[in-house]
């Protein structure tokens, strides 16, 4: 919503007029009454005027944004709450730009709701369309002064950042797969699952502190017992990106098959986390993108970092990959040979390696499946295309549920 052009609401713009009339008539007339209803009339709209447009400052708009990182097709909360400065003016409208890339409404008239003591919330959603760090605002509200008779729009604040990651597509769990899944275990932590009971109590032995005397046990054996947490093995996977730019695949545009990729990435990940596992998102020369994604915290951490994750023109320096015991699924668009070059052997390590290559016309999976990878294409964009190549490569049934 653009600034009004004209700095006079109707109602000001009447009574202006009307004061202009009546101070000419009256001075036509000769009667000093009339001009001087006339002179105070138009001084009285031009005073609302000058309040308004040099009263103070707009003041200052906080927004916050939820969830503060989100997936392409989610929605997105925003609430701008706006402290006015010295302004002595009422608020009307309000609006604030919304870039491409993000689809909603975010302009609208103040309601009583909205405004407290000291300051207005305003609310409103947003869906993310595209990938990206999209910049949002500023707001602009809409003055008006006590009686309603001049207006003005100032820009409060600055714009604001919304991170959209890749579209999130739910594939079936590794769990549906034939055979083994890769529940190899490369660690053991003092990680409680949650809800089992991972403590155990054993004899106490010189050296142990008393803070960890198991009071109930020692009074059931009736010697001095300890507290002792099981070490609990957690399962490892590793997602790899390869973001190098191919070249040009059947007509698509290496744009769109880099999108395509990061949208296989995140859900990947998102399966592997929720079947149990902590993923490690890397990229092909090895550089670590997110080391440890393990819950939902750790998933929107992905979703950031893949929010802004641009493709190169070509890998700095390859390094093999380290060696994986648990699942290790490589997405790559147009350069299946380099890719799976890059990961050196690990495929031979991984107890499920993977490997999703994106476009519709895609080389080199043959050999790819004779290095031991278990391949599927993903020829579409989208929910289906991807989650029939999942399916294919981990050896489960496909189902044609949600996205």
């Amino acid at each position: 919503m653009r600034g009004p052009l004209w700095p006079l609401t109707a109602r000001g713009t009447v009574l202006f007029l009307a004061g202009l009339v009546i101070t000419v008539v009256g001075l036509r007339i000769g009667l000093d009454a009339v001009v001087f209803a006339g002179v105070v009339l138009a001084l009285l709209v031009l005073s609302c005027l000058v309040v308004v447009w040099f009263g103070g400052a707009a003041g200052a708009v906080q927004h916050r944004v939820s969830p503060d990182v989100s997936a392409v097709g989610e929605k997105i909360e925003v609430a701008a709450t706006w402290t006015p400065g010295a302004a002595p003016a009422g608020l009307t409208r309000w609006s604030e730009r919304v870039p491409t890339g993000l689809a909603g409404r975010a302009n609208g008239i103040v309601t009583r709701a909205d405004q407290r003591i000291d300051r207005v919330t305003i609310r409103y959603e947003l869906t993310g369309t595209a990938r990206g760090d999209h910049s949002v605002g500023p707001l602009r509200v809409g003055l008006v002064d006590a009686l309603g008779l001049a207006r003005r729009m100032p820009t409060v604040g600055e714009a604001f950042s919304v991170l959209v990651g890749p579209e999130v597509h739910e594939l079936p769990s590794l769990s549906e797969a034939a055979g083994e899944s890769g529940g190899a275990h490369s660690a053991l932590s003092p990680r409680a699952v949650e809800g089992a009971d991972n403590l155990i109590a054993r004899p106490y032995v010189p050296g142990d502190s008393l803070r960890r005397v198991h009071w109930r046990a020692t009074a059931h054996r009736d010697e001095l017992m300890v507290r002792q947490e099981e070490f609990e093995s957690t399962p490892r996977a590793t997602v790899i990106i390869d973001r190098v730019r191919p070249h040009q695949t059947g007509g698509r545009s290496a744009a769109a098959d880099l999108e395509a990729v990061l949208a296989g990435a995140i859900s990947v990940v998102v399966r592997l986390v929720r079947d149990g596992y902590a993923v490690a998102l890397t990229d092909t020369s090895g550089t670590a993108l997110v080391p440890d994604i393990a819950d939902e915290d750790g998933i929107r951490s992905a979703l950031a970092v893949l929010a802004r994750l641009q493709s190169v023109h070509a890998a700095a320096r390859v390094s093999p990959m380290a060696a994986e015991l648990g699942p290790v699924v490589l997405l790559t668009a147009g350069r299946v040979d380099a890719a799976v070059d890059s990961t050196g052997s690990v495929a031979a390590r991984s107890s499920l390696p993977v490997l999703l290559a994106v476009g519709p016309a895609v080389s080199g999976i043959e050999r790819a499946a004779a290095r031991g990878w278990r391949t599927g294409v993903v020829a579409e964009s989208g929910a289906p295309a991807l989650r029939a190549a999942w399916a294919r490569a981990i050896g489960a049934e496909v189902t044609h549920g949600g996205s």
